[in-house]
């Protein structure tokens, strides 16, 4: 008899075993195409050159069993943030803005990632330059309000905060109740 308790059929399996064996085959792959395969990345792999893509196809010095295709940075970057991994995105960000300082885009997504790894100087720096680079997300508008509340900068909060209401974002009536709270109602 099985371990789990279940009955055993004469294949051997137990009934839970084909239970989820049946699972398993019913379940769809990924059906994301647009998505860009994410691939987990450590400070200064060396399977890349900072920016992204086209770095040496070196394996890990480890010896592991990870990828050795090159890894970019750029898309990892978003897809990270995107995706809410915070940790693996200001790593790929990093990595991404060491090769492309001026790209708007890029250090807004690494400022937003680190301001939610707790990193707020940080973040208020990178999202700076991002602002003076041109082409920042609406949702790095977002970030750099709450920076600015946090530091007590209740014009400059509100001011980012209108910038991103511009975008008319689906947390809308959240951030107009945060402009509220500002103006003391």
């Amino acid at each position: 008899m099985p371990a789990d308790g279940a009955t055993a059929t004469p294949d051997g399996k137990s009934d839970l075993q084909k239970q989820i064996d049946q699972t398993l085959k019913e379940v769809k792959p990924n059906e994301m195409v647009d998505e860009p395969t994410r691939t987990a990345v450590r400070p200064n792999d060396p399977r890349t050159k900072a920016g992204g893509a086209g770095g040496a196809n070196t394996p890990p010095p480890d010896g592991g069993t990870t990828s050795s295709a090159p890894i970019d940075h750029a898309a990892n970057c978003r897809s990270f943030g995107k995706q809410g991994d915070w940790g693996q995105a200001a790593m790929a960000c990093a990595s991404a803005t060491a090769a492309n300082p001026g790209d708007g885009a890029l250090l807004a997504w690494h400022g937003m990632a680190l301001y939610n790894t707790g990193k707020k100087g940080d973040a208020a720096s990178k999202l700076n330059a991002a602002r003076k680079a041109g082409g920042m997300p609406s949702e790095a508008y977002k970030v750099l309000g709450h920076i600015a509340r946090d530091n007590g900068d209740v014009a400059g909060a509100k001011g980012y905060y209108q910038q991103y209401l511009s975008s008319n974002p689906s947390d809308k009536a959240a951030i107009e109740a945060e402009i509220s709270k500002l103006d003391g109602n």
